[in-house]
């Protein structure tokens, strides 16, 4: 007669323990299995990563393509503090040197008015004189001489000097002496004009009378001519 096999009663209980927790073991995996399928997948396949524990790690720079500027870096929005500012040196106020005082200029002297001289004035001449409605003035020449000034309308004829030995003569012509008297005759065009005359006397004073026409021309020429020959030593 065989012998049954008999286990020993210790794995008795270690198998029937064994077969209690198959159907415990069956259950989880399945709830594993229905959990898993329950999740989406993940599109890599990997394990997500909460937002915590994602390391901060700040994206290179990435090059600006050929022909195009790179962007500006992002500013800051924290206000960059202003450097203070040094207060530029105030210049100190140039010295300017007092003017000297301008030299005190001299007014001009005003000008002299000539007076025509009257009838009682012309009648103490030291010469005779036909002044045919034309006016005479005296004019300063020097301690012992005087020159007088002939004109009619402001248009001047002639000149006399009454002084001592005058500049004769003025003129470049023919000279003729007539009665004391010397003449310079100028030829003009057929026309024969006395220009200048010197009355010359050593026992008289003035010594010298002088007479030379300023227009030698058309009418006032001959004016001054006829006034010119009437001038007379007193």
């Amino acid at each position: 007669m065989k012998q049954a096999n008999h286990l020993p009663l210790a794995a008795s209980v270690a198998l029937a323990a064994l077969v209690a927790a198959v159907p415990a073991v069956a259950q989880s995996a399945q709830e594993l299995t229905r959990s898993l399928n329950s999740r989406p997948a993940s599109p890599t396949g990997a394990a997500t990563t909460s937002p915590q524990s994602r390391p901060a790690v700040a994206p290179a720079a990435q090059p600006a393509p050929a022909g195009q500027a790179a962007p500006a870096p992002a500013r800051s929005s924290t206000p960059a503090q202003a450097p203070a500012q040094t207060p530029a040196p105030v210049a100190a106020p140039a010295t300017t040197a007092p003017a000297a005082p301008a030299a005190e200029v001299s007014a001009a002297p005003p000008p002299v008015r000539v007076i025509p001289l009257n009838a009682e004035a012309i009648s103490t001449l030291p010469f005779r004189i036909d002044l045919r409605g034309a006016q005479i003035v005296e004019r300063p020449a020097g301690p012992r001489a005087k020159i007088y000034s002939v004109s009619r309308a402001e248009k001047p004829l002639l000149m006399i000097y009454a002084g001592p030995q005058s500049d004769y003569p003025i003129y470049d012509g023919e000279q003729a002496t007539v009665a004391g008297r010397t003449s310079i005759i100028l030829s003009d065009g057929g026309v024969r004009r006395a220009v200048e005359h010197l009355f010359r006397r050593d026992d008289a004073q003035p010594a010298d009378i002088h007479v030379w026409l300023i227009t030698t021309d058309g009418a006032d020429g001959a004016l001054a001519e006829q006034i010119g020959q009437s001038v007379d030593p007193r």
